[in-house]
C-alpha cells in the first residue's frame, strides 16, 4: 500500500513539474530585423494578432520617432498564426548609429499594448550634416530681437532627392530635451504641419505648406520668428534665392500678424 501511494504521490509531482516546465504561447515573434542598403528596415516575423495587425515603431536615441505604422500578417483564421514581412521607410532620418525597432500587438478591446518584440540594429547609412534654426532664450535673453535664431546640427540622407523637405521636417519636430536644457525652444510651427514642397520659381526659391498654415495667428513677433525659422533653414541650400512662404499655394494670406 505504502509503495502504491509513493507511486502516485511521484507522478503528482512529475505532472507539476512537466506542467511548470509548460511556457506561454507567444503571438508574436520577430524571426528576423536589419537594415538594408537603402535604409530602408527589413522586418520578418509571425503572430497570431487582432485583424492580422503588427504594429510597428522605430526610434533613434535621440528620442526621434523615425517610423510609426503596422504591417499585417497573412493568417486565414484570427487565432492562427500569420507570417508578415516589411521594408519600412523611414520618414525621419535617425540622428544615431542605432536604432530601436519595436514591434508590438495591442489589445482590441482598449487599445493597451499586450505583447512586444524590440531589437536595437545599426544604423551605418552614410549621411549629410545639415543645420535647423530656433529661437534660444539663452543666447537671446527676454527674447528681445524675434528674428533671432540659432543653428542646430541634424542628419539628413546624403544623397537625399530634396533635402531642404527633410530639414524642415526636423525643424517642425523642434530640439530635443538635451538641447532644450541649453535654451533652445520649440518650432512656433506647429508639429502637425505638412510640407507639401519646395522648389525653385525664377529667382525664388517657394516653400509650400498645407492649408493648416494659414490658421498660424499671433503677433508680429510671432511671424517674424516663424518667417527667421524657415528662410534660415532653406537659404542653406538655397543661399542666393529669395525665400516665399505660402500654403497650399496662397501666398498672401499666410503668417499675418
Amino acid at each position: 500500500m505504502k509503495k502504491i501511494v509513493a507511486l502516485i504521490f511521484s507522478m503528482f509531482v512529475l505532472l507539476l513539474a512537466i506542467q511548470g516546465c509548460k511556457t506561454e504561447q507567444k503571438n508574436l515573434i520577430l524571426n528576423n530585423a536589419s537594415v538594408n542598403e537603402d535604409g530602408t528596415v527589413h522586418i520578418e516575423g509571425e503572430a497570431i494578432a487582432f485583424e492580422g495587425t503588427v504594429n510597428i515603431e522605430v526610434t533613434d536615441n535621440d528620442g526621434n520617432t523615425c517610423f510609426a505604422g503596422f504591417t499585417t500578417t497573412n493568417a486565414k483564421e484570427p487565432s492562427e498564426y500569420g507570417t508578415f514581412k516589411k521594408d519600412i521607410v523611414l520618414s525621419l532620418f535617425p540622428q544615431s548609429d542605432q536604432i530601436t525597432l519595436k514591434c508590438f500587438l495591442v489589445s482590441a478591446k482598449d487599445g493597451t499594448t499586450i505583447e512586444k518584440e524590440e531589437k536595437t540594429l545599426s544604423y551605418n547609412i552614410e549621411y549629410q550634416l545639415v543645420n535647423i534654426y530656433l529661437p534660444n532664450s539663452v543666447k537671446n535673453p527676454e527674447m528681445i530681437d524675434c528674428e533671432k535664431v540659432y543653428p542646430l546640427e541634424r542628419r539628413i540622407k546624403k544623397e537625399s532627392e530634396v533635402p531642404a523637405v527633410d530639414v524642415l521636417q526636423f525643424l517642425i519636430n523642434g530640439p530635443t530635451e538635451k538641447e532644450k536644457e541649453l535654451g533652445y525652444l520649440d518650432s512656433l510651427i506647429p508639429q502637425s504641419m505638412s510640407i507639401n514642397y519646395v522648389k525653385i520659381e525664377g529667382e525664388s526659391v517657394v516653400v509650400d505648406f498645407g492649408e493648416e498654415f494659414l490658421s498660424i495667428t499671433g503677433g508680429s513677433c510671432k511671424v517674424q520668428a516663424i518667417r527667421a525659422e524657415i528662410e534660415q533653414t532653406v537659404k542653406q541650400f538655397y543661399p542666393d534665392y529669395n525665400i516665399i512662404i505660402s500654403a497650399n499655394g496662397n501666398r498672401e494670406e499666410v503668417l499675418q500678424p
